[in-house]
């Protein structure tokens, strides 16, 4: 989501008198050009109305209306664009922002014993949003972005942010080289591994301090995290190759293709095993696609979908379960969701 932001920013500006309707138009062929790349892959402000145009995908039916795998929740108080989103301290954020690509720096709580979401602080003012977020030892992280002054005035931050829920407060930690553009984030040993174009950035929070790796890069990265102890990550524009990289010898492995070509899809690990969520394909729709990884076999498995088909979506885990919040239904973002659901692969 970082990178589609960065792109979007870099090559379109509004016309002046441009209807919302050639705008949505535009943007979305806008974002089939230009993105390669995707979550996490890991992304609030009050909404206008934006009624959700879900799409399910063809190749798979839509059995999730009907499957005890898939819970509704209380939806997320606004609708919007996740950049993130965490389970920390037993409870899960959303970090995010609105239909019309701006002020992705809001933060959201919702507290399961109690059912209740509440309204937590922006990131720091002007050091970015739309930015590349992890979470890490029960804080939050997030890397570069923009200050989105206008839709013509993008303003490229490089900044590090922590997040520590218990003060509610952000701060400002470090500053990345102005020369990297990071694309996907994971964490290894207590470490935060900035994949970038060609080279791999190593944060180290007990430091607060940056570290290189070089390695030869399988393609774009669209988004990368920790599994069996490794780094795994899709590359490819409409593709989501799967490779394991090995932080210890530096070394990339092929491992399976997934069955649904997409991009900006969402992973989750629960346990011994990953699940690929949702995305956009190259028909344009968004879709609903579950696919469980099968680390033994080396290949993905389709599970029932979800409930509704989208990208950039948030996602996260807890206990065992994979929670899901809003995304955008289809190509406009005019489209965002404040969808809430829990998926529970036993009963899957």
């Amino acid at each position: 989501m970082h990178l589609f932001i960065r792109q979007l920013k870099n090559r379109f500006s509004l016309p002046c008198g441009a209807s919302k309707t050639n705008f949505r138009s535009l943007l979305f062929t806008l974002i089939l050009c230009l993105t390669f790349f995707g979550c996490s892959t890991n992304n609030l402000v009050n909404g206008e109305d934006c009624t959700p145009n879900i799409q399910y995908n063809q190749q798979t039916p839509p059995k999730s209306a009907q499957s005890k795998a898939w819970k509704k929740k209380k939806n997320i108080p606004v609708k919007l664009m996740a950049t993130g989103a965490f389970t920390l301290n037993k409870r899960i954020y959303v970090l995010g922002g609105d239909k019309y690509i701006r002020d992705f720096d809001v933060l959201y709580e919702y507290n399961p014993s109690t059912d209740i979401w509440t309204k937590k602080s922006h990131t720091v003012p002007k050091e970015g949003s739309a930015a590349l977020t992890i979470s890490m030892d029960d804080k939050i992280y997030t890397f570069g972005g923009y200050y989105i002054e206008s839709m013509e005035k993008w303003h490229k931050t490089y900044g590090v942010q922590e997040y520590e829920p218990a003060s509610d407060k952000w701060i400002l930690k470090n500053q990345m080289s102005e020369d990297f553009n990071g694309l996907a984030a994971a964490g290894y040993k207590g470490k935060i591994y900035i994949l970038g174009n060609s080279i791999i950035k190593v944060y180290d929070p007990e430091s607060n301090s940056f570290s290189d790796k070089t390695t030869s890069f399988p393609g774009i990265c669209q988004g990368a995290f920790n599994f069996n102890d490794k780094i795994f990550a899709f590359f490819g524009q409409f593709k989501n190759n799967l490779y394991e990289y090995n932080p210890e010898t530096d070394k990339w492995t092929h491992k399976a293709d997934m069955l649904v070509p997409r991009i900006h899809l969402v992973p989750a690990v629960v346990g011994n095993k990953f699940y690929a969520i949702g995305g956009i394909a190259s028909d344009e729709q968004g879709r609903n696609n579950v696919e469980q990884y099968d680390l033994v076999a080396n290949k993905f498995i389709s599970r029932t979908s979800a409930p509704y088909g989208f990208w950039g979506a948030g996602i996260t885990v807890r206990n065992g379960k994979v929670y899901l919040l809003g995304g955008i239904t289809d190509s406009g973002f005019e489209n965002c969701t404040n969808e809430f659901y829990e998926y529970d692969p036993t009963l899957d």
